[in-house]
């Protein structure tokens, strides 16, 4: 059984805040290691091997490439979740979907070129899905989006407000170059961005150049990997739906962010029937922490009216793939 130590804690840490953007990253991430090139590259290997991180690659900002994103729930016939998940798997433009305890019981979000409205392809994916009926609930404020598993240390840094407005960034022909080629899973080798800088035409050192510029212009969020978070003990997971009234959102939404046992927090739009305004992801080493969790929540900012979803399945969870 594979074991992972405190310096394999420490390197998942790393590895999903800010992974270097650099011509010998496993060289870098050794200094503040205090290791050896080869052995972080070996730990990082046996981590992907292990299954314990799944992806290491960029995460965009939407809105920059021209992308409107949106998370839809559907009740889904309890027949159909298989040939669901193979249909989502297929999608390009799903990135997460998921099946939860609530007659809603297919959640899923949606990436799409904001040119083609992807509300019209939310419709369309559900008369696919053979959904019964369906939620689009379009997010208006963003107040976290980060977490970090299995390194025993939180970090709610990504706590803020950013608004969910399409802002298409100015991009140069090189920039859609660099975008194009950087989107794909890290090759675990010493020079890992050798291969994508060749592809999009640049030298290792400029193509590196331009995805820190990227990065500090906010186009491109960050460039980490995505940690396993079930195969790391973390077996309470639930998408919380709080009723909260308009004036509070902004102080319960920047408050729960801080909380490090959750991911997401978001503030969405509602739907005739469906009242709920915020949501939170909230994960926890099993269903009993994860309550006690969202009940100190609710105690602190509340008490609000707020729906329990417990995720069943995973369907499909993928970096989403923007085309610019």
């Amino acid at each position: 059984m594979f074991m992972i130590d405190d310096i394999d804690r420490r390197l998942l840490g790393i590895l999903q805040r800010d992974f270097p953007l650099a011509p010998r990253p496993f060289l870098e991430l050794g200094e503040r290691l205090g290791l050896g090139e080869t052995e972080v590259l070996d730990r990082s290997a046996a981590l992907k091997r292990e299954k314990l991180i799944r992806y290491i690659g960029p995460i965009f900002d939407p809105p920059s490439l021209g992308y409107a994103t949106t998370l839809a729930a559907m009740k889904v016939p309890q027949k159909e979740p298989a040939r669901a998940g193979d249909i989502l798997q297929a999608h390009f433009g799903v990135s997460h979907a998921y099946l939860r305890d609530h007659e809603f019981n297919l959640w899923l979000t949606l990436a799409w070129p904001a040119a083609e409205d992807c509300h019209v392809e939310i419709d369309r994916l559900a008369a696919e899905l053979g959904a019964i009926q369906t939620l689009d609930l379009p997010a208006r404020r963003r107040f976290k989006l980060r977490a970090i598993f299995g390194s025993g240390e939180g970090d709610p840094s990504d706590a803020g407000t950013s608004s969910s407005a399409v802002q298409i960034a100015a991009l140069s022909d090189l920039d859609r170059s660099v975008i194009m080629a950087v989107q794909q899973d890290l090759p675990l080798e010493l020079e890992p961005f050798a291969g994508m800088a060749e592809r999009a035409g640049l030298r290792p050192g400029e193509f590196i150049c331009c995805c820190r510029s990227l990065l500090e212009k906010g186009t491109m969020r960050r460039y980490c990997a995505s940690a396993v978070h079930t195969a790391l003990g973390y077996q309470g997971n639930a998408m919380v739906c709080w009723l909260v009234p308009p004036d509070r959102v902004e102080e319960t939404g920047r408050g729960m962010a801080r909380s490090n046992a959750i991911s997401h927090c978001y503030e969405r739009h509602t739907h005739p029937g469906w009242p709920y305004n915020l949501y939170t992801m909230v994960h926890a080493g099993t269903e009993d922490e994860c309550r006690r969790i969202i009940a100190a929540l609710g105690a602190e900012y509340g008490p609000f009216d707020h729906l329990v979803l417990f995720t069943v399945k995973e369907l499909k969870k993928a970096r989403a793939r923007y085309l610019v």
